[in-house]
């Protein structure tokens, strides 16, 4: 993995409804250090990371997690890029918000391969409205100011999910990732 080590953060969400079937999450990070998931591994690279339980809704069943993972590397330079990645496997019937915090004075948006507003300086809002897709994945791209501290904390807030009978779903907010920035090559 180009000499990154990867955090992977799971945080169960509550959910009354999923998919019946177990969701695969497929992983890989390119060349340039860029994390990638899928639910369809059309690339030779992704190898299976992840496996969210299969769940069946019932009346007896409301409390049946999702699984939130955040992925950033242990470190990235002052200067460069830092790539963070998001997923939700098993989220075809649950629609809401995900935010990403970050500190803006060491990170800057630049960014993301879903749409993504900025809601504040340091707070990245995503929706999470998959459609067909089984999996709810974002790639978020930042830029590592060169004035950073030494050290960074990545924090995702779930917002407001519900399934598709506009039943509210609770989020639990993760732990921080930590990022440690070190000085730009010279």
């Amino acid at each position: 993995m180009n000499g990154c080590a990867w955090l992977s953060l799971v945080v169960a969400i509550g959910s009354p409804a999923t998919c019946a079937a177990t969701d695969t999450v497929y992983h890989f990070i390119d060349e340039r250090g860029v994390g990638h998931f899928s639910n369809v591994p059309h690339d030779p690279r992704y190898r299976a990371e992840w496996h969210a339980p299969a769940v069946t809704p019932d009346a007896d069943q409301t409390d049946a997690p999702l699984y939130l993972y955040l992925s950033a590397p242990e470190q990235a330079r002052k200067g460069d890029t830092l790539d963070v990645s998001i997923a939700l496997p098993g989220s075809t019937a649950v629609r809401g918000q995900v935010d990403l915090l970050y500190d803006a004075k060491a990170l800057a948006f630049d960014h993301s391969s879903l749409d993504a507003v900025l809601v504040a300086p340091g707070r990245l809002r995503i929706d999470v409205d998959p459609g067909i897709a089984s999996v709810f994945a974002a790639d978020v791209r930042f830029k590592v100011r060169s004035g950073a501290p030494d050290n960074t904390t990545l924090r995702s807030t779930i917002l407001d999910l519900e399934s598709e009978a506009r039943t509210p779903v609770r989020g639990v907010s993760p732990a921080p990732v930590a990022v440690r920035l070190t000085a730009a090559q010279r």
